[in-house]
């Protein structure tokens, strides 16, 4: 069932409505989450499909064994969905539901989805010239018959790609490239290639050499592997298991006069080769660098809404457990004000992230390149952190249920560590946000611009926003100021979001929990700043009371609600976590024990 305004449509196990509920708010919740009827429909759909993918964390694999059972997983769902992935990026609702719901069902399928749909089929569809080898390789990625993945960092750069050492030299008369490895620092380090077997074109990194000169950082298009081996000249070592436990091939490779063909370089229409095999590029170096890396940022759109669709998705397995989880007699899980209390924090996070993801990826695909660049280095660093704390409190409330990989929670928590390390340290992603914010010296918009006033504590992040945009720094301390400006941007824009769905709701249950929701993740944050506020004049220790007061108001105003919003996340019934509904009875069928309990105890009678 699909329908958005019914409140049997699926979504995650939890007790009877409570007295007087109506369908109403689930569906006026939803509308916020994934759009009007259409949309959820839409995401319903994909919903459905991956889910029945069946990705059901094993036990007894090994780390490379997980990795070759997640590639089987992608050409699945490509024929799921129609059988292209081309037309899966065609459609940015399909794009968006295809990295959201794998993010919650089918966590081994997610950690391939970015190397695979942005950073190689959209690479080569963004930047390629449509020759025949492009066309050849992108087929291949189109039916998932090859895994995509991008090979950009080094050993001795990370993800510095503008320094980068790889080089690919142009040989003029054979009109090819030599791609190359030329110190130990320009080794590729960590993308996804090891698994052998496993057909792979990828988009390498490397520096264009023309004549002796360095005409910077551009991607190529190149057949790293086919199932029968490695391409000549390839040299690869594979890396040890992580300790999250993540399922990722991850390898050393090294190139060693690699032959790429001309039409392997990926420049769309700003560069050329002549008929003389001379280079024209009209654009500078930093110009060239900022439309090759182009891709990155609508990967990280995707990436950080999926992120947030994982956290959802721990609530909606989490706060049903813990109203069923009996502690005691007549006493539940979440009867205790401490789980509870936890419980209301991350729900309000997740709203926070959502809002943030939603207007981040509305923004982010219409301005221009330095407003997606900006959207999605905010959206991707903010929400996989959040989204791995969030994932941190259900695994923890949940105790020895958590901590199993039956029940997704420690799946989804390995996909998000890996989302965080993806592009190195998550605080130098939001430093360089944080300069280019104060280099643009104006806020950043919302997807509104609301008429009615604003809350106190609206305006205290406001004004923290403006004072650290303009320099404000009391710690004289420049890379953590530009970490803080970029952080406050998002806290303001995650709280306006919320308000305006709160204003805009016809629902009065949607309006009060939307407002609760912002209400408790804009008073904590308030908190945590309480001496910056402090310092800069805004507030005086007097207010530290009122800060708890209200903090405790919204957050029991909450508390009774949380089944209800872990409902609205529209999770599958069907997803087998023995968490899930009535736990005991489900673990007592994994033993193949169910019919042995009533006939010993006849016989002790």
């Amino acid at each position: 069932m699909t329908s958005l305004d019914t409140a049997s449509a699926s979504g995650a196990s939890g007790p009877p409505p409570p007295r007087g509920y109506v369908a109403e708010p689930i569906a006026s919740l939803r509308r916020v989450l994934f759009g009007g009827p259409r949309s959820f429909a839409r995401h319903m759909r994909v919903r459905d499909a991956l889910t029945g993918l069946s990705d059901v964390p094993q036990s007894g694999l090994t780390q490379i064994e997980e990795a070759l059972y997640s590639y089987t997983l992608l050409p699945r769902a490509v024929e799921v969905l129609g059988g292209s992935v081309a037309g899966i990026e065609a459609d940015t609702c399909e794009s968006d539901a295809l990295f959201d719901w794998s993010a919650a069902v089918a966590p081994r399928l997610w950690s391939l989805l970015s190397g695979h749909h942005k950073l190689s089929v959209a690479a080569i569809q963004q930047l390629g010239n449509g020759s025949a080898y492009q066309e050849k390789c992108l087929a291949q990625l189109d039916t998932g018959a090859a895994a995509g993945a991008a090979m950009f960092t080094e050993l001795g750069y990370g993800s510095d790609i503008f320094h980068l050492e790889t080089t690919a030299t142009w040989q003029r008369h054979s009109r090819t490239y030599r791609l190359a490895s030329p110190t130990p620092q320009s080794v590729k380090f960590m993308p996804n290639t090891a698994a052998e077997g496993v057909a792979k074109t990828v988009i390498v990194m490397a520096r264009l050499i023309v004549e002796d000169q360095d005409e910077g950082v551009w991607p190529f298009v190149m057949e790293l592997r086919t199932r029968d081996g490695l391409a000549d000249g390839v040299e690869m070592v594979a890396l040890p298991d992580t300790g999250y436990g993540l399922w990722m091939d991850h390898a050393m490779t090294r190139f060693d006069a690699v032959v790429l063909p001309e039409s392997a370089l990926l420049c769309g229409e700003v560069a050329a080769f002549d008929s003389q095999g001379g280079f024209h590029c009209e654009l500078t170096l930093g110009e060239r660098f900022a439309r090759t890396t182009s891709p990155l940022h609508p990967a990280r759109l995707s990436m950080g809404g999926a992120a947030v669709s994982a956290a959802r998705a721990g609530l909606a397995l989490t706060i049903p457990y813990a109203v069923n989880r009996e502690i005691g007699p007549g006493k539940t899980m979440i009867s205790h004000d401490h789980i509870a209390r936890k419980l209301v924090y991350a729900m309000s996070e997740a709203w926070a992230m959502t809002c943030l993801s939603n207007t981040a990826r509305t923004h982010g695909r219409s301005g221009d390149a330095g407003e997606a660049a900006l959207w999605g280095m905010l959206a991707k660093a903010m929400t996989s952190h959040s989204a791995w704390k969030i994932l941190e409190v259900c695994r923890e409330a949940c105790a020895a249920q958590g901590m199993l990989r039956a029940n997704y929670l420690v799946d989804h928590i390995a996909a998000c560590q890996g989302l965080r390390t993806a592009e190195g340290a998550n605080a130098a992603v939001l430093g360089a946000a944080g300069r280019a914010l104060r280099h643009r010296g104006r806020l950043l918009p919302g997807s509104s611009d609301p008429g009615w006033a604003q809350t106190w504590w609206q305006s205290l992040l406001t004004e923290r926003e403006r004072l650290l945009t303009i320099g404000i720094d009391v710690s004289g301390q420049p890379d953590n100021s530009t970490i803080e400006l970029a952080a406050a941007v998002a806290d303001r824009i995650a709280v306006d979001e919320m308000v305006t769905a709160a204003e805009t709701t016809t629902d009065p249950v949607a309006h009060q929990l939307l407002t609760d929701l912002a209400a408790t993740y804009a008073l904590r944050k308030v908190k945590k700043h309480a001496l910056w506020f402090t310092a800069n004049d805004y507030i005086s220790s007097s207010y530290a009371a009122v800060i708890d007061s209200e903090l405790v108001a919204h957050q029991l105003s909450i508390e009774p609600h949380l089944p209800v919003l872990a409902k609205s996340f529209a999770l599958p019934d069907s997803l087998p976590a023995p968490m899930v509904g009535d736990h005991i009875r489900r673990w007592i069928e994994y033993a193949g024990w169910s019919d042995r309990f009533g006939a010993a105890s006849a016989a002790t009678a």
